[in-house]
């Protein structure tokens, strides 16, 4: 299942320290997450053109051989803090008009292509109660499936993938979530991820 944190409610810094206790590459694994949190910033920056719903990817691009633990640490806290950027400026790029409630993260240590998503479906639950919006277990299972898939299918890539639930034909919650994965071990990968919804209710801006 892994451990998860929430950027809300979890200790940051105490967990990322034990997940980076895990890591046998360190040099490896900061390179990984330097690379993604370099395509999460393209994801967050402001961009032109209009953007289509679906998945993007960005390639990561680090070499960095040679690192402590305390770079991990600080690496790790630093990608934390772009799926954030990331996911907050996708919605505000795809929804211009509306506001989202609220933006949370997690890391899962030990995340694997099954993925078990109990623990991150429950913090979605938790969160959309402290943003106030509309409880939906088949709009949180789609989110964290879109999560999982994707995860999956951009192997080696930072993501951001958005989408749109009719609660009915004029109201809607609309989301955005974002990802990579790093290396812990031979075994085992590590994901990090953010997301950010809001309620359309059709009315317009």
């Amino acid at each position: 299942m892994g451990q998860v944190i929430s950027t809300i409610a979890g200790d940051i810094t105490s967990v990322v320290e034990a997940i980076g206790k895990t890591v046998t590459d360190v040099g490896g694994a900061v390179g990984q997450l330097t690379g993604i949190t370099s395509g999460l910033a393209a994801a967050a920056a402001p961009a032109p053109l209009a953007l289509s719903a679906g998945a993007r990817g960005y390639r990561l691009t680090s070499s960095l051989m040679f690192a402590d633990p305390q770079d991990f640490n600080t690496a790790l806290k630093a990608t934390i803090a772009a799926a954030k950027n990331a996911a907050s400026g996708t919605f505000t790029k795809r929804w211009p008009g509306e506001s989202a409630n609220g933006v949370d993260a997690g890391v899962v240590a030990g995340f694997n292509n099954n993925g078990d998503l109990t623990n991150i479906i429950k913090q979605i639950k938790n969160d959309f109660t402290i943003w106030a919006l509309p409880l939906s277990d088949a709009q949180i299972n789609q989110m964290a499936e879109t999560l999982k898939i994707q995860v999956q299918a951009q192997t080696g890539l930072a993501g951001v993938s958005e989408g749109t639930f009719y609660l009915n034909p004029n109201q809607s919650l609309i989301w955005v979530v974002s990802y990579g994965l790093f290396q812990v071990n031979q075994t085992a990968q590590g994901l990090v991820y953010a997301f950010t919804a809001g309620f359309d209710s059709g009315w317009g801006a």
